[in-house]
C-alpha cells in the first residue's frame, strides 16, 4: 500500500512537469471581420499573400488578424516580437508595423516589441477578440517586391527563448523558382569593405532562427579563418577579422542550418 501511494505520488509529479512543459497557446489567422478563423498557425507555419502597389496618393496596405488562445489552465501574460527577415526595399520601400494587447495598441515599423503594460493576458481557455488580436499590416511600396515578416508570441514570465512560443512568417509576394527563399538565408549582401586590411562585414538576412557560421577559405581551400557559431534570426551584420590574413584572394562562406552561401574577398595591406 506504501508502494502504491509513492508511485501515484511519481506518476502526479511526471504528469505535471510535461504539463508544465507543454505550450499554451494556440492561434489562427482570421477574415477581415475578425468573425471566421480561416489558418491554423502552428510553431513555424508559413503563409503566403500578394499585395498591391502603394501609390504617391495612396497607399496599399495587407491585414491580417490574428486570434490566439490560452489553452492552459492558469493565467499568462503574453507578449509578441515581431522579426523582419526582408522587406521589399523598392523606394520608398514596404513598411511592416503591427498591433496588439489589451489596450490594442498599434506600433510605427520602428518598434518591434510592445511597450511594458501593452500584453495580452488571457485566464484559462480565454482568446483575444475584436481589438485586442494581434493585427500584422505590411504598407507595400510603389513596387510590388518580396517581403517576409515573422512573429512570435511568447509567455512574457518566461522569455521569447522557452518553450512557451508560437512563431509564424507571413510572406508576401514569394515568386517560385527562387531558390534562397527556400533556405535559410533569405539574402546575403556584398562585404564591405572589399578589399579591406582590417575588420569586414557581411550583411546575412536569414528566412528563420538558425545557427550560423563565417569562415574564410584561402584560394587553396585552406581554412583561415573560422567564426563562432552564432544562433541569429532576422537581419545580421556579421564581422569577420581580416588582420592576421596576408594580402590576397579569398572566399567567405555564410553557412545558415542547411544553406551556404559563398563570396569573395580581397585583402589588400
Amino acid at each position: 500500500m506504501y508502494m502504491k501511494k509513492i508511485f501515484t505520488l511519481l506518476a502526479l509529479i511526471s504528469f505535471s512537469i510535461l504539463t508544465a512543459q507543454s505550450p499554451s497557446l494556440q492561434a489562427w489567422t482570421l477574415d477581415a471581420a475578425g468573425t471566421t478563423t480561416l489558418i491554423a498557425l502552428s510553431n513555424g507555419t508559413t503563409v503566403s499573400y500578394v499585395t498591391t502597389a502603394s501609390t504617391p496618393t495612396s497607399t496599399s496596405t495587407h491585414t491580417t488578424k490574428v486570434k490566439f488562445k490560452n489553452i492552459s489552465p492558469v493565467t499568462h501574460t503574453y507578449s509578441v516580437i515581431r522579426t523582419d527577415i526582408v522587406v521589399n526595399s523598392a523606394s520608398p520601400g514596404a513598411i511592416p508595423y503591427f498591433c496588439f494587447g489589451d489596450m490594442g495598441t498599434c506600433y510605427s515599423t520602428w518598434v518591434n516589441e510592445p511597450y511594458p503594460g501593452d500584453y495580452s493576458i488571457l485566464g484559462p481557455g480565454a482568446e483575444t477578440s475584436n481589438g485586442k488580436h494581434l493585427i500584422t499590416d505590411l504598407d507595400e511600396a510603389y513596387t510590388i517586391g518580396y517581403s517576409a515578416i515573422n512573429y512570435k508570441l511568447f509567455d512574457l514570465a518566461l522569455g521569447k527563448t522557452s518553450y512557451d512560443t508560437l512563431s509564424f512568417t507571413f510572406k508576401y509576394n514569394q515568386l517560385s523558382g527562387i531558390a534562397e527563399h527556400n533556405s535559410s538565408i533569405a539574402n546575403i549582401g556584398n562585404i564591405h569593405p572589399n578589399p579591406s586590411s582590417g575588420n569586414t562585414y557581411v550583411t546575412v538576412v536569414l528566412t528563420d532562427e538558425t545557427n550560423v557560421k563565417v569562415q574564410v577559405y584561402s584560394t587553396l581551400g585552406t581554412l583561415v579563418y573560422n567564426g563562432s557559431e552564432q544562433h541569429l534570426s532576422g537581419k545580421n551584420n556579421l564581422s569577420i577579422d581580416c588582420t592576421n590574413l596576408n594580402s590576397g584572394l579569398y572566399f567567405v562562406t555564410v553557412t545558415a542550418g542547411n544553406s551556404k552561401v559563398t563570396k569573395r574577398l580581397v585583402v589588400n595591406k
